[in-house]
């Protein structure tokens, strides 16, 4: 009888019974994580789209001031924005998007709970099929509801303060905005959204575009506020003045 030798063996068990790598896996379904957005050379970090929305006359008129003295420029004027000095409000929903910061995306069984990491905004998208309350007031972030169309998250959200801006470059919108988000794990380190903007009052038609963001798993959110420096810079001041000496 051929003999095996022992070494040989010995190598065998080792590999049969060496404990098996636990290998990386991911859900289409599981959102989990920090993400940073991916701006392609041809897009606006600052919009949804390139091509300027069809507006009404309302909105037309709203906008021609607050881009007044700015054209080409990527923001719209910053004594007009709410999110500036003096009055430092929240971006809202969707501008919050665009801020340069990342996200942070938690799932649960009841939902799902978006941090941005701008002032550290939450927003909570309920999966329960719960309706939207009637009556509500609205807020810079809004009411979020959502459902599952196999593996892409639909969202709709509405109750939004018409005082913020649906982004950078100062596109106003109603009370009656009405946004529909779609979430797509297209990979394990790609995330990518939909968005489609409804609002009457505002545009002759539903307008929208897509987002792209890329798995920071080292990544944990910074904080950041709104107005910060200026705030502590009047904040410094103020005590200076109390003190009769530099805080």
């Amino acid at each position: 009888m051929r003999r095996i030798p022992i070494c040989l063996i010995c190598a065998a068990l080792a590999v049969l019974t060496a404990p098996t790598p636990v290998l990386a896996q991911w859900s289409p379904r599981d959102f989990s994580g920090v993400w940073s957005r991916v701006d392609p050379p041809d897009s606006n970090s600052d919009s949804f789209t390139l091509d300027e929305p069809p507006m009404t006359e309302w909105a037309a008129k709203r906008y021609a001031v607050i881009r007044e003295g700015v054209e080409g420029a990527q923001q719209g004027r910053e004594d007009m924005d709410q999110m500036r000095w003096p009055y430092c409000m929240p971006p809202g929903t969707p501008r919050a998007y665009l801020r340069p910061g990342p996200l942070e995306i938690v799932q649960s069984a009841r939902g799902v709970y978006i941090i941005y990491e701008t002032n550290k905004l939450a927003r909570q998208i309920y999966l329960d099929g719960r309706p939207h309350p009637d009556g509500a007031p609205p807020t810079s972030m809004g009411h979020s509801t959502g459902h599952w169309e196999g593996d892409t998250l639909v969202v709709e959200t509405v109750d939004i303060d018409g005082l913020t801006w649906i982004d950078g470059l100062g596109h106003p919108h109603t009370d009656a905005l009405r946004i529909e988000e779609r979430f797509r794990r297209v990979s394990e380190t790609r995330l990518e959204i939909d968005f489609l903007f409804d609002d009457p009052g505002a545009y002759t038609r539903s307008w929208g575009g897509k987002k792209a963001f890329e798995l920071q798993p080292d990544w944990e959110l910074m904080e950041y506020s709104v107005c910060q420096d200026r705030s502590t810079e009047e904040l410094l001041k103020m005590w200076g003045e109390r003190l009769g000496e530099p805080w």
